[in-house]
């Protein structure tokens, strides 16, 4: 697997099939998105196959080197080569990005959808996370959209030695998000404010 950072050009061609990976209530038009990876702090990853050159994925990330935190936006793997191992590996390459990283949030739907189908591919994806030794914040988080918010699950996974999580830092980035990701909804604040005072340390048990 190669790794690459993309650019605009490159989007224009992710894009479409980032408009089959997510449903419209929760992806970004694609201005929103270029007008992001301008400021340099979102960037749009893509996981392309050594041999064959053709994509097997992407993730769109969300850096800030003060935290230690990277926070994936969306991240895909082409159905073609899912459950080959991609990815894990993506993951991985994105951790080794820098020395300072602490570990990955990701943004995680609940398997709670009342289509039979939907919730078996929820529930893959958790275990998915899971299996990369994820855990669960707790944390009552909501994505703010468009026509007011919906609730998802924070899944922290640690680089190698981390065990603790600090609420300050948490809350930081989660602030940071909301502001620099979510700029364009007027009522994120209000999302926020719903739940970013009740958050607290986190700790992590460490296997082994």
């Amino acid at each position: 697997m190669d790794i690459i950072q993309g650019s605009i050009r490159d989007l224009e061609v992710i894009y479409d099939r980032f408009e089959k990976d997510f449903p419209p209530d929760e992806r970004k038009d694609r201005k929103q998105i270029e007008s992001l990876m301008l400021k340099n702090k979102y960037k749009l990853i893509i996981a392309k196959h050594s041999i064959l050159s053709e994509v097997l994925g992407y993730a769109f990330i969300y850096e800030t080197e003060n935290l230690g935190l990277i926070w994936i936006d969306y991240i895909a793997i082409n159905p073609k080569f899912q459950s080959k191992g991609y990815g894990s590996l993506l993951f991985n390459k994105v951790m080794e990005r820098s020395n300072d990283v602490k570990g990955i949030i990701v943004e995680v739907e609940r398997a709670d959808h009342e289509n039979l189908h939907i919730r078996e591919k929820q529930k893959r994806r958790i275990d998915f996370y899971k299996r990369l030794g994820a855990r669960r914040l707790n944390i009552a988080y909501h994505l703010p959209t468009k026509d007011g918010s919906i609730p998802l699950d924070l899944y922290f996974i640690p680089k190698q030695g981390i065990n603790y999580l600090p609420k300050d830092v948490i809350q930081n980035k989660i602030r940071s998000v909301f502001e620099f990701i979510h700029g364009d909804v007027e009522h994120r604040n209000i999302v926020l404010n719903g739940f970013i005072n009740d958050i607290d340390d986190e700790y992590f048990h460490i296997v082994g």
